[in-house]
């Protein structure tokens, strides 16, 4: 059954086709921490032969118990615990990155991409790359964007929230350039990492 054949994912080989997708368990720390809870969550359906995990990780910092931080250095061990555990059951590991509402976790209070200033758009370029970055750092299988259900990059993408105008090399507010400076500059870090 092709479930349960291997599959290639980029360069990352997985071995099945079955997928936990990224939720929002509300089992961290308020402070942002892996927890046991989290922990025994993962174990259990590694067991259970899922192939690939993707989690969500929130590229701020602190913000609720409902996903794990990934923007500081004193994470990375409960993220490299999680890695252990998956990969104890041969499947893989990928951080979703995924803040938890247009502002979340850092202290801005503007919502729609009209409203930000280009200061605060590539202040949010930036924290999405540092969280690839440290995704990669930590040694985890890949590196997922949330671009759905009305939260930041998807209000970039959608013309209904989007209503910005800028133009020519000042585009910094459009959809492509926001999405594609990411990626760009994640893909960057990537290769920064495997040199490293």
């Amino acid at each position: 059954m092709l479930l349960f054949t291997p599959i290639s994912i980029g360069r990352t080989e997985v071995k099945n086709r079955i997928v936990l997708p990224s939720m929002c368990t509300h089992y961290c720390s308020e402070e942002g921490f892996i927890t046991d809870r989290v922990r025994e969550f993962i174990r259990k359906r590694a067991i259970g032969g899922i192939g690939l995990f993707i989690v969500p990780g929130n590229p701020y910092g602190k913000v609720s118990g409902a996903r794990m931080a990934i923007s500081e250095e004193k994470y990375f061990d409960g993220w490299r615990e999680l890695a252990a555990i998956v990969r104890e059951h041969g499947a893989k590991l990928v951080c979703q990155l995924h803040a938890a509402k247009p502002q979340a976790g850092r202290g801005a209070v503007t919502e729609n991409p009209a409203d930000m200033s280009k200061a605060e758009i590539n202040t949010i370029i930036q924290n999405y790359i540092h969280g690839a970055k440290n995704a990669l750092e930590i040694g985890l299988d890949g590196v997922e964007l949330h671009g759905a259900h009305a939260h930041e990059i998807a209000r970039f993408l959608s013309p209904y929230y989007n209503k910005r105008h800028d133009a020519g090399k000042d585009n910094i507010g459009q959809p492509n350039f926001f999405l594609a400076k990411i990626r760009l500059e994640k893909s960057n870090k990537n290769r920064e990492c495997r040199k490293g």
